[in-house]
């Protein structure tokens, strides 16, 4: 399996491929639009350590939110990097109804509790 693909800068990702569930609209997906889709970071640093104790939703959104499907709302940068990653899934893995969850840790505070960012896809492995 090729992937996944993400976009990452200064504290912002989108997962390209496969599509997250937040960003699925940007590939003519007909999914409910978020143009804030590179900031599933759990709320930001403040909501995630100093309020929620370092936890974070499943899919990046805030851990002491309501759950929205494709809601979040986090302030936005600029600056795209692109990166690409192989994965290797175990032999004889199917499923008809997956989610691949991602997860990146920044590095934004040297030797300090950190910023994460995470996003779900929906997706479907076959032989």
């Amino acid at each position: 399996m090729n992937g996944p693909i993400g976009h990452c800068s200064e504290s912002s990702a989108i997962l390209d491929e496969p599509p997250s569930r937040s960003s699925a609209w940007r590939f003519f997906f007909n999914t409910s639009q978020n143009p804030l889709d590179g900031y599933t970071n759990c709320g930001g640093f403040d909501t995630q350590w100093n309020l929620n104790q370092g936890k974070c939703g499943v899919c990046g959104d805030p851990y002491n939110a309501p759950v929205h499907k494709h809601r979040w709302v986090i302030p936005t940068k600029d600056n795209d990097v692109i990166y690409a990653f192989r994965v290797k899934l175990p032999v004889g893995l199917t499923c008809e109804r997956c989610v691949f969850q991602w997860t990146w840790i920044t590095n934004e505070r040297a030797g300090d509790k950190q910023t994460t960012h995470k996003a779900c896809a929906d997706v479907k492995i076959i032989n």
